[in-house]
């Protein structure tokens, strides 16, 4: 059957394909664009892919606000919905609150008896300068002072807690009007990806009401085997294949899993299309150093998957020699990443590499090693 393969070749081919030595093929450059056959560099590789490790996209630290209700009351307008894209600053919803009025009431309180505490302490301080009062009064008016000063930067203190803006608070200050209620706003520009509340909810101090999330960059959780920990390290090339995204390793959490003696690597990947969903379980590979995992000696390479050619249960390149001859060199198969592989080579591969039209290089070695045995 080899031989009737070889012959078949042949005679498509209109003329005779010669071999000058057992793993050699002779093939002119007419015959070589008949078939199809193209060739290219193999790359050199520092690097191994996993193979595929269970992940889950989290948010990173300090990428996820929650805004919540300031003090009691009840939500009378609604400006954004789950789902939102907000800029920071960007009102989301009203709240409308009687603890708001009576905070405000106690601040101008405090800044009339700060008022009139400076005024004391303005009129003592000259009346002790001429000797006119004794120091115990000049001392007594200043401590009344001071506690009006401080009981007026505390309600000021309470009216930021309770979500008002510096220039709010100067307004009341100003013009001595008491709001109603409280505009809140997006802490950062995001994506609404929880909502809480409706329209005339009643809500008390602390009850979340919105969650607020950066999603142009997410943190993949994934679960590697320890005995791979030597071989990954800070900024190690991490991929998600599903979605075509690359991002790298940003940590290494040194607490393993004694059930499946695995660890936890955290990644960082930019994910300005928002493809990626926190929460979202996916299938990631990490690029390992070849050092830790390759054994014996050998060089790495990455080739399409369709320039390796498999016979007898071992992996095959044909490298070009000259314009038409070519040789098959064994390899050993690495890693495979979709249409890519990666090779282990014993010697250089320095020549050009058939990446195209192998199936007649293959056809025609195995024919000439027939004939051969």
């Amino acid at each position: 059957m080899k031989q009737l393969a070889f012959t078949l070749i042949s005679l498509c081919l209109g003329c005779s394909l010669q071999a000058a030595a057992a793993d050699t093929i002779n093939i002119t450059p007419q015959q070589q664009a008949a078939l199809g056959i193209r060739v290219g560099q193999a790359e050199p590789a520092n690097t191994i892919n996993s193979l595929k490790l269970p992940g889950e996209i989290i948010l990173p630290v300090g990428k996820e606000y929650i805004i919540s209700a300031p003090q009691a009351g009840l939500i009378d307008k609604m400006y954004v919905a789950a789902g939102q894209q907000v800029q920071r600053g960007q009102a989301m919803a009203h709240l409308s609150s009687q603890e708001l009025t009576a905070l405000q009431r106690d601040y101008l309180l405090s800044q009339t008896r700060q008022r009139l505490a400076k005024k004391n302490l303005d009129r003592d301080a000259e009346l002790f300068k001429d000797g006119i009062i004794a120091e115990r009064r000049y001392l007594a008016t200043q401590a009344e002072f001071e506690e009006a000063d401080t009981a007026l930067q505390q309600g000021r203190q309470s009216l930021r807690i309770a979500g008002l803006g510096e220039a709010a608070i100067n307004q009341i200050k100003g013009a001595r009007n008491l709001g109603s209620g409280t505009t809140l706003t997006a802490p950062i520009s995001g994506q609404v990806i929880e909502q809480n509340i409706q329209t005339g909810q009643r809500v008390d101090p602390a009850t979340p009401l919105f969650k607020v999330a950066d999603l142009s960059t997410l943190w993949l959780l994934i679960h590697v085997p320890v005995d791979a920990l030597a071989s990954i390290h800070e900024g190690s090339r991490v991929s998600i294949g599903a979605a075509g995204m690359t991002g790298k390793v940003i940590a290494i959490v040194r607490n393993t899993n004694r059930q499946q003696q695995t660890l936890q690597v955290r990644a960082a990947f930019s994910d300005p299309e928002q493809r990626l969903i926190p929460g979202q379980f996916v299938e990631a590979q990490l690029a390992l150093e070849n050092t830790a995992l390759v054994a014996g000696q050998g060089r790495l390479y990455r080739l399409p998957r369709n320039a390796v050619a498999r016979y007898a249960g071992k992996a095959y390149v044909f490298r070009k020699l000259d314009q038409q001859r070519f040789v098959a060199q064994q390899i050993d198969v690495i890693a495979e990443h979709g249409e890519q592989l990666t090779i282990k080579s014993q010697s250089a591969l320095d020549h050009p590499i058939a990446i195209s039209g192998i199936a007649t290089l293959k056809a025609t070695w195995i024919g000439h090693s027939g004939e051969e045995q």
